[in-house]
């Protein structure tokens, strides 16, 4: 399954999958700005598997910075803003029989995520399984 491309405004609310996301952004958090926050959170009715993914741009390989499940306690992770450029942001979740799938590809990640801030992303609605 192919990810849904969407930009950071188009997170919200009445997402393709039946999700929500929320997204705060908090500038100047982060001490060098080369380096932006990112702090990933689940609301309190969201279970099953949560996470961000940095997918290499050529297919050559990816790493999850971020991931939760449950009741988890948020997680803040620190990247280099040029990992932007050579990487995709993706949100990922279990689906079916819990398999972990790439949902929404950020296609503007990196002209709209600033080095120095803070990007806090909330996971508050997923689709009833």
């Amino acid at each position: 399954m192919k990810p849904i491309d969407v930009r950071l405004d188009e997170i919200g609310p009445g997402m393709q999958d039946g999700d929500e996301i929320l997204v705060e952004v908090l500038p100047g958090m982060c001490r060098s700005k080369h380096k932006l926050k990112i702090r990933f959170a689940l609301g309190p009715h969201v279970t099953w598997w949560k996470g961000l993914v940095l997918r290499r741009k050529d297919q050559s390989g990816y790493r999850t910075i971020a991931e939760l499940q449950d009741d988890q306690r948020p997680i803040e992770v620190e990247i280099d803003h040029v990992e932007l450029y050579e990487s995709d942001l993706l949100f990922s979740k279990a689906k079916l029989f819990g398999v972990h799938t790439d949902m929404y590809r950020l296609t503007d990640a990196e002209v709209v995520l600033k080095g120095g801030n803070q990007y806090n992303f909330t996971w508050i609605r997923d689709k009833a399984k």
